[in-house]
């Protein structure tokens, strides 16, 4: 829209406060690359190649400021329909022609922008109650709040307006300005007041889930099995102990050792001593592994729960036995 138009008026004001201040010419090889823009731009130009030929002029402006090369620039943009970046580039080639001395041009530019005026479209951005902190803007470019209401030039196409003010909502909205002239206008609601955001809801706290109903006993049945396990380990390795003790003794009745009388040499009373102590390990661990297992097995049937468990001893004729039953 108008923001290369803008750029290019404030680049001629520079230019004529560096003409005036006395400052140092441009650089002559920024100079030269000035002029094989301008050049390839009025090929382009004469190509019908206008966006390029745009392009190139803008270049060769940046690089060294000259009305010749505005008018050429204001002229690309009024064939491309940019009738607003036109009236205002026209204007720019104006002053600084006059700040140059250089009539011919200044007469020129004023006369190609007072033949485009008639044909101007505006946008008029009306805001009838600015808040603090308020921002307009069209398009890119932000609005001056003492331009609010009054009609701008812009160029024929899609503009849109945006507002945004601290602790509002943003509001914005895309107008179409025709070709012809005329003025839009665009009126600016009131913001509402922005809302703070619903707090994040915290998440769920986890927690250990509940021993099932009607299963209270589970506890002293981890404890009944576990010790039960440990009569079992116990009875295993007393087995152990058990099985040594006899093949330490079936080594004590080698020849040289112990005789068929029981006659033992030095080294196979030691053998037998051996066995005899392995004997009595394996002795108390199996039978104090069998009473931890049974006390375990006790423990595990008697956990309360929902089944039915019975637990006693049931006498037979020559002796006893442990009976457990359970029923669900």
């Amino acid at each position: 829209m108008l923001r290369v138009a803008t750029v290019l008026i404030v680049a001629a004001i520079t230019a004529t406060a560096h003409a005036q201040g006395g400052s140092a010419e441009p650089d002559p090889e920024m100079i030269a690359q000035a002029d094989a823009a301008f050049h390839e731009a009025k090929q382009l130009l004469a190509d019908d190649r206008i966006d390029e030929a745009c392009a190139k002029f803008e270049a060769s402006q940046s690089l060294a400021p000259g009305s010749g090369t505005l008018l050429n620039l204001g002229d690309c943009y009024e064939r491309l329909g940019r009738t607003a970046s036109a009236w205002a580039t026209f204007r720019a080639a104006t002053a600084l022609a006059r700040s140059k001395n250089k009539p011919e041009f200044a007469e020129e530019g004023m006369a190609r922008a007072a033949a485009l005026e008639p044909r101007l479209s505006k946008l008029r951005i009306v805001v009838p109650k600015p808040i603090p902190g308020l921002v307009v803007r069209r398009g890119d470019v932000e609005v001056d709040a003492a331009r609010f209401g009054a009609a701008t030039p812009v160029d024929p196409g899609l503009v849109v307006v945006r507002a945004d003010a601290p602790h509002h909502t943003g509001w914005s909205t895309t107008v179409t300005i025709p070709k012809t002239p005329g003025v839009v206008e665009v009126e600016v609601p009131p913001l509402a007041t922005a809302t703070d955001p619903d707090p994040e809801p915290e998440p769920p706290s986890i927690e250990p889930a509940p021993a099932p109903d009607g299963d209270p006993g589970l506890v002293q049945q981890i404890v009944g099995g576990s010790v039960g396990g440990l009569g079992l380990v116990a009875i295993g390795i007393g087995t152990y102990f058990g099985v040594r003790a006899l093949r330490i003794e079936e080594d004590s009745n080698q020849p040289g050792f112990c005789d068929q009388d029981d006659y033992c040499t030095n080294d196979g009373l030691e053998l037998r001593q051996d066995a005899l102590r392995h004997a009595h390990i394996s002795t108390g661990l199996v039978f104090g592994g069998a009473a931890v297992a049974v006390a375990g097995l006790v423990v595990f049937l008697t956990a309360p729960s929902s089944a039915d468990t019975t637990v006693g001893f049931a006498p037979l004729p020559g002796g006893g036995y442990l009976e457990a039953s359970a029923t669900w």
